[in-house]
């Protein structure tokens, strides 16, 4: 077949201009990523260790605990009514690379607010309501624009890996850098660093994304279409699963480490460790989702990743708490790249941003759901440690993906 000049041109120019927004694509996540990691682990510790909060449940633990849930409760809560009731400035009135900005300029917000919350407490509820805006004015735009924007044919097996790998290689730093800034000069100075990187992050998408127009979506429409079909409710099921272990892991890991080693260092240390170790692993691992080998391997990393929330129910020592999280991290290389994988190919089957904005929803829904758990656990008096269990049952739900 002859292609002339003219047309070999336009098809280059094309695929450059392709390559250069997924490009874009990764490096904003890659930036982003890497701001977060400096105060990710490290939130539930600083909400802990505020001094001067009102009680809630009677013993101390539990009541600093309590508030860790209040703020994620808050979060999660605002996460989901924003993604059913603001789904237009998303697609019609600001459109993706305008809210994606405005989610940096939120994150921006909720960082400086922790920065202050120690003198002033309201400041807590006004980072968790800013901190649940920002991931509906950013998972929705970058999880479509990772769509249309990264796929290189096939199914989404080496872009999720890549993308999780950036992610990886963005956050291997942060943990023990914010540990040391922590130590050193306090969580004020940690949160001030994070705040400067989260707005770098917002340079690529700026400069070098390019986007069509957007059809309107209504979160009712969008509900109907997607519960109709059999395998997009079991897409639900897996949702939720994987939605409530995530906040849970995010609430209460952090926290059982703290008790463990005793220290902001070794805390960031072994995660900055873990993360290093297992991340080798992940661009094979996308090779053989992408040549859909081994599932049985997969399914397997699912099974795995909830047994080892029951393994953190044991009597912890450091080792064993390295052990774990090393463990951890290597299948949940596996675990994540596969889950995302198929989020991904969903997508492109069911619909780009019918299935983004579902899963959005329904994930934020279920973490508020069940942190609510936890808060009536706490105040009936039950072990913060029931959390873990709490997170073993759910994670098993996300073999519904399959």
């Amino acid at each position: 077949m002859y292609v002339s000049e003219k047309d070999r041109r336009g098809i280059l120019t094309s695929a450059y201009a392709k390559n250069k927004e997924a490009i874009a694509v990764y490096a904003m996540n890659f930036l982003r990523t890497f701001a977060l990691s400096l105060p990710g682990i490290f939130v539930p510790l600083y909400v802990f260790n505020l001094p001067g909060k009102p009680r809630l449940v009677s013993e101390d633990v539990s009541n600093n605990i309590a508030w860790i849930a209040v703020y994620y409760l808050i979060y999660t809560l605002t996460a989901t009514l924003a993604n059913m009731l603001l789904l237009k400035p998303v697609f019609h009135w600001l459109r993706f690379k305008r809210s994606l900005l405005l989610s940096m300029a939120l994150l921006a917000g909720a960082l400086f607010a922790l920065v202050f919350t120690k003198e002033y407490f309201f400041l807590l509820f006004v980072a968790a309501i800013l901190s649940g805006l920002t991931v509906h004015f950013y998972w929705i735009p970058f999880h479509i624009f990772f769509v249309r924007k990264t796929n290189q044919g096939g199914n989404f097996g080496e872009e999720s890996a890549l993308q999780l790998f950036m992610n990886a290689m963005a956050g291997i730093a942060g943990p023990l850098v914010a540990g040391v800034l922590i130590e050193q000069f306090g969580f004020r100075a940690m949160f001030l660093v994070s705040l400067f990187f989260t707005l770098c992050a917002a340079l690529p998408v700026l400069l070098w994304v390019g986007e069509g127009e957007h059809r309107d979506h209504s979160f009712a429409t969008v509900f109907h279409s997607t519960m109709v079909e059999r395998r997009t409710r079991r897409f639900a099921v897996a949702f939720v699963g994987n939605a409530i272990e995530d906040v849970l892991y995010e609430m209460a890991w952090s926290l059982l480490l703290y008790f463990v080693l005793s220290d902001f260092i070794r805390v960031g240390a072994i995660t900055t460790l873990s993360i290093g170790i297992s991340s080798v692993l992940m661009l094979w691992i996308g090779r053989i989702i992408e040549q859909r080998k081994y599932e049985w391997l997969q399914k397997t990393s699912f099974v795995a990743n909830a047994l080892l929330y029951g393994a953190r129910l044991l009597p912890l020592t450091p080792l064993r708490a390295y052990a774990i999280d090393i463990v951890d991290r290597i299948n949940g290389k596996l675990y994540n790249v596969a889950f995302m994988s198929r989020v991904y190919d969903a997508a492109q089957e069911f619909g780009q941003s019918d299935i983004v904005i579902f899963r959005e929803w329904i994930r934020h829904a279920a973490q508020a759901f069940a942190v609510a758990v936890v808060l009536a656990g706490l105040f009936t008096g039950l072990p913060w440690t029931f959390i873990f269990a709490f997170a073993m049952g759910a994670s098993f739900l996300a073999l519904y993906i399959f």
